[in-house]
């Protein structure tokens, strides 16, 4: 009867490990998805534009995506930080950004791409950007957390 026990049980780990391999190794490789748009090029060589609606005066807004930047790590944290900790925020607001562009489009409901209300988008604050805030933004240029290829979900707690 033990040796019963002691049989099936071996033919069902033999299975169960035989699945898990070939299930491994069946998996067929993925395909590069085109990009989703991201903010729009000015020209060669140029900083890309961005559309922002901005929810105090209900008005869209083209502007620099660096210049949108600098307005969120304003609003987003306290501007006197260390400069270090405001290039962080710079490069999760970026990633942030880039990523719900590439995912949503931005603000669809709003036509553009970027929203100065906290309720859809991030916080914005262009009249308290600092020195410190322009030196973290310009020493992160460009610079987002990316996983495979893709701008990551950057979630975060201001």
């Amino acid at each position: 009867m033990k040796l019963k026990y002691r049989v099936l049980y071996t033919a069902a780990g033999l299975i169960i490990a035989l699945g898990l391999i070939l299930s491994g190794c069946s998996q067929a490789p993925q395909k590069k998805q085109a990009p989703a748009p991201t903010p729009q090029q000015t020209a060669q060589g140029k900083e890309p534009e961005i559309t922002v609606y901005m929810h105090e005066t209900g008005q869209k807004k083209t502007m620099k995506m660096e210049d949108y930047i600098a307005g969120v790590v304003a609003g987003e944290m306290k501007p006197d930080w260390p400069v270090e900790a405001l290039a962080a925020q710079a490069i999760i607001a970026r990633t942030f950004t880039i990523q719900a562009i590439e995912e949503k489009g931005g603000v669809p409901e709003r036509g553009t791409q970027a929203s100065t209300d906290i309720k859809e988008f991030q916080a914005y604050n262009d009249k308290a950007i600092t020195e410190n805030v322009k030196r973290a933004v310009e020493m992160t240029r460009g610079e987002i957390a990316t996983y495979q290829g893709k701008a990551i979900n950057s979630w975060f707690h201001a």
